[in-house]
């Protein structure tokens, strides 16, 4: 086999646990246990990697970076994502994002979705944040400069994947960019919280059944 070298090609994406290029965690196991753990998640409960249904937006963005950026000048300027090299002057936008330059969230209007903009107050206040039934919303929640934003999943019931991937229950998206996947929740449980790395967080919800739900509170500090 052979391969070619990609000179002046950025590696630096980020790191995506549900890469379709990532392993399972029990990759190269001949009884299905675990053969790595997530350093960064520790809750077992959560299976994010070893998904094969489609690339990934960093997947894509990397792709774009090694075979399109310097090949053709761009012709839309996109917020979050990346301009699409079919010539169509949109751009390939990240989970959660939409619209010709990325600036829109997805899943606007839905009567039975919270308000689509919250904001993080102080610890001494939780909110909740809760979806229910057969429906698509998008959340996008801010605290104020410098603070960071607190997320507890108290209980979510969904269809069970293993691995969960974007679109199969619950998405919290915790990082500044906004590009990767990030959490990915599905099946039933409980009791799983997060910090934001930025004042920022996206949250995705994609309920496929009447009695599916998810319920969290979320704080500033």
């Amino acid at each position: 086999m052979q391969y070619s070298i990609l000179h002046n090609v950025s590696a630096h994406s980020g790191y995506d646990y549900s890469s379709i290029a990532h392993f399972a965690n029990s990759y190269g196991s001949i009884s299905n246990k675990p053969t790595f753990s997530l350093t960064w998640l520790s809750d077992r409960r959560v299976k994010l990697t070893g998904q094969e249904i489609r690339p990934t937006f960093l997947d894509l963005e990397w792709l774009y970076e090694a075979y399109c950026k310097n090949k053709f000048k761009p012709t839309v300027k996109c917020e979050k994502g990346f301009p699409k090299s079919d010539g169509s002057k949109k751009c390939e936008c990240p989970t959660g994002y939409t619209g010709r330059s990325c600036k829109e969230l997805q899943y606007y209007g839905d009567p039975k979705c919270p308000f689509q903009f919250k904001r993080a107050r102080e610890s001494s206040t939780k909110q909740q944040l809760n979806f229910n039934g057969n429906t698509k919303c998008t959340v996008e929640i801010t605290a104020p400069e410098g603070k960071r934003i607190r997320i507890h999943v108290e209980t979510i019931n969904c269809t069970s994947n293993n691995p969960c991937f974007e679109d199969d229950c619950l998405q919290i998206k915790y990082r500044p960019s906004m590009t990767n996947t990030d959490l990915c929740l599905c099946g039933t449980l409980q009791n799983t919280s997060l910090w934001t790395l930025g004042n920022k967080a996206l949250i995705q919800y994609r309920g496929k059944r009447r009695d599916d739900y998810a319920y969290m509170s979320f704080w500033s500090d």
